[in-house]
C-alpha cells in the first residue's frame, strides 16, 4: 500500500465512520458503513491490499457499535478475512503491518460469527 500505513487508515477510517454515523445516519452503523465503502472505493480500487485494509477498517469500526450486519457487508468482510487468514494473497505491507491486519482478521472472524445478519437493506 503505497500511499497509507494501516495506522493511518485506521485512524481516518474509523474518523470519517463515526462522524457520518453520527451527523449524516442517525446512528445507522449499517448506512455509515455503506457509505464509507463508497467514498473510499476510488482507493479501493488500487489494489487487493487496499480493498482488504479498508474493508477490514471499516468492518471494525461498524462492529464497535452494532451487532447487526447487512448480508453484502457480511459477504465483504468474509472474503477479506478469508484472503488474509488463507494466504493465498500477498499483502503489499510491512511485516509489522501484516501482523496488525492477521490479528484484525482473527478479531474480526471471531466477531462476525457472533452478528446479527440483515438480509433488507431498508431495515434499519
Amino acid at each position: 500500500m503505497r500511499d497509507f500505513t494501516v495506522m493511518e487508515v485506521s485512524e481516518f477510517v474509523g474518523d470519517f465512520f463515526e462522524k457520518v454515523r453520527t451527523r449524516d445516519y442517525n446512528s445507522s452503523s449499517i448506512e455509515a458503513a455503506t457509505r464509507c465503502f463508497y467514498e473510499y472505493e476510488p482507493i479501493m480500487d488500487d489494489g487487493i491490499t487496499e480493498k482488504i485494509v479498508f474493508t477490514l477498517y471499516i468492518m471494525e469500526s461498524m462492529l464497535k457499535v452494532d451487532r447487526r450486519i447487512y448480508i453484502g457487508q457480511h459477504d465483504l468482510i468474509s472474503d477479506a478475512i478469508e484472503k488474509v487468514l488463507g494466504g493465498g494473497v500477498e499483502l503489499d505491507l510491512s511485516v509489522e503491518e501484516k501482523e496488525k491486519i492477521i490479528l484484525l482478521a482473527n478479531k474480526l472472524k471471531e466477531q462476525l460469527s457472533q452478528m446479527e445478519i440483515i438480509y433488507d437493506p431498508n431495515e434499519r
